[in-house]
């Protein structure tokens, strides 16, 4: 039996051997700058003409790269599993994002070929399931001491709050650091960080980079704040390593250091690459966990019969719906 493709229907997705060119694919009405407007705020709308085009469609936007947008599990696999040089991963990191600037071109180009094959080898067991459930009571006391301080009856900016609690987090989770005072120093260059990332200084670079192909102005005031990053990292490695405690914290620092003295594979995981891995999981995890969080909020907000059930439910110690929602 023949079934008949209609316009509420998905277009057909070639395998990933078959795509040989972007030309045949779907583009959306936005490919212009006045799109771009549009895409940027009205991304319902967005969203809505992106549905109609399928797994894949391509965007070409004046002065930024053409992008190949996809929704395809096999199409994501491919990227990530390819080593004909086809598709490099680390050159959308290049192009897309401020990922060199922050984490370093050593870390961008791990990300690349069969080096990002041993680099996921070499870090996986820091994000296997009984690791990440090593962090969640971490999560739990920085979202406590959070909450109680958030203002009740009164208009919020829920992602400012979510902001500070990612922030909490990453520090627990990720840095783990020991000392208050090198405590204070990692929240305000973390705090410093995330001002700048927003600033018409970032902004610009990031503008410039794009129409010219990566091309990074310096910027004295990030590189500043990385190097305080940076410094406080260092501190906390060699404060563990003088007391002899790197073997008993479950934060991904104490995690790579015990990588790191059992390390076999001939990549060497030094100082310098748990530096730039706990960076890119600050740029990785910071920015986006507070936008989701604060996202999940304004959804709730505006469906009061889901918020009505996910308090019934969590009430009654059942978090299947909890997953559900946040999922």
């Amino acid at each position: 039996m023949q079934t008949e493709t209609t316009a509420s229907q998905p277009v057909p997705t070639p395998s990933v051997r078959a795509l040989k060119t972007l030309d045949s694919l779907p583009r959306p009405p936005f490919g212009s700058l006045v799109g771009l407007v549009a895409l940027l705020t009205r991304p319902e709308l967005a969203r809505r003409e992106m549905t109609k085009l399928g797994e894949r469609a391509v965007l070409k936007i004046p002065g930024m790269p053409t992008l190949f947008l996809t929704i395809s599990v096999d199409d994501c696999r491919a990227v990530f599993s390819e080593r004909d040089g086809a598709m490099e991963f680390n050159e959308g990191l290049r192009r897309l994002a401020p990922h060199e600037r922050v984490v370093g071109r050593e870390m961008v180009d791990w990300f690349g070929g069969d080096m990002h094959a041993r680099v996921r080898r070499l870090v996986m067991p820091a994000f296997k399931a009984n690791t990440l459930r090593g962090y969640e009571q971490a999560m739990i006391d920085a979202t406590r001491k959070r909450v109680v301080s958030w203002p009740v009856g009164e208009a919020v900016s829920f992602g400012a709050l979510t902001k500070d609690l990612a922030r909490d987090v990453i520090m627990s989770v990720v840095f783990g650091v020991t000392d208050p005072d090198r405590t204070k120093r990692l929240r305000s260059a973390l705090m410093d960080f995330d001002k700048l990332l927003l600033s018409a200084g970032m902004m610009s670079r990031y503008a410039l980079s794009l129409i010219t192909r990566r091309h990074w102005l310096p910027f004295r005031a990030l590189d500043r704040i990385i190097a305080e990053i940076d410094a406080v990292i260092y501190d906390e490695i060699a404060h563990r390593r003088t007391h002899h405690v790197e073997d008993h914290g479950e934060d991904c620092l104490s995690i790579f250091l015990r990588m790191q003295n059992e390390q076999s594979d001939g990549l060497l995981l030094d100082d310098h690459m748990i530096a730039a891995f706990q960076r890119l999981l600050l740029l990785a995890g910071y920015e986006t966990t507070g936008t989701t969080l604060a996202w999940v909020a304004e959804r709730l907000v505006r469906h009061p019969a889901v918020l009505a059930k996910l308090h019934q439910t969590v009430a009654a110690g059942d978090d299947s719906y909890l997953d559900a929602v946040i999922a």
